[in-house]
């Protein structure tokens, strides 16, 4: 086994925010709660924040631990172009990975990213800003796009950071009702399953969201340790 410590790569945006180059906004965990607004709902200067956590056993249905850090990912709706919408993603400067010496790896914490994000045919798009590399915390730096549409209504549940749904490595997609995730009961959640990549070793990727709330939690989980790391959305 190696000692892998898998990390969310995440980057977005880079738009008008304010300056050429954004300055991170001063929050802390006890104060970045926010309202989830969903993607029907999405406006030029929503904000959204989301706190980082380590989860355990991927594979163990019988294991649900997570925690969560002092990190956290503050995701704002900056412009609109061509009919898309222009965002920006930071982790916020009193973070723990910023001021002090952690035991986990969270990369490019000190940077700001930029990216477009829009609705078509019912699918949220993802896509990179001008000439940058996609790179996006939120979204592990893959450019995505996941179908607002409700899944398949299934008999599984939410399981700490993950659900109840066995070990796979393949793509799933279930839709879990009434889906309680840290005591927030959201009516209806989308989920999809990336795991193909850990047929070959590498990490599995999970999106937890749906139209009306938007992104409620992402993931990112290795092969060969099971451990994950993610961000999920701060609700007031």
């Amino acid at each position: 086994m190696k000692n892998i410590i898998i990390g969310i790569t995440l980057s977005l945006f880079a738009f008008s925010c304010s300056k050429e180059t954004p300055e991170p906004i001063q929050m802390s965990i006890e104060n970045t709660v926010s309202p989830a607004v969903g993607f029907d709902d999405l406006e030029v200067g929503d904000e959204f924040n989301y706190v980082y956590f380590l989860g355990e056993s991927y594979y163990d249905t019988d294991n649900s631990n997570y925690q969560f850090t002092r990190d956290t990912l503050n995701f704002e709706v900056c412009g609109f172009k061509d009919g898309k919408f222009v965002v920006q993603e930071k982790i916020t400067p009193a973070s723990a990975i910023l001021n002090e010496e952690v035991d986990y790896w969270l990369p490019q914490a000190d940077s700001v990213f930029t990216y477009l994000m829009y609705v078509r045919n019912d699918s949220l798009i993802t896509e990179q800003y001008k000439d940058m590399t996609f790179q996006s915390h939120l979204f592990n730096s893959e450019p995505r796009n996941l179908t607002l549409r409700p899944y398949v209504e299934s008999d599984y549940d939410i399981l700490g950071w993950k659900t109840t749904f066995p070990y796979h490595e393949d793509l799933k997609e279930i839709q879990i009702n009434n889906a309680d995730i840290s005591g927030n009961i959201y009516p209806s959640l989308n989920v999809l399953m990336n795991n193909i990549a850990m047929a070959a070793d590498g990490d599995g990727l999970s999106y937890f969201y749906s139209k009306e709330d938007g992104i409620v939690r992402t993931s990112r989980y290795s092969w060969w340790t099971s451990q994950g790391v993610g961000w999920e959305l701060l609700i007031e």
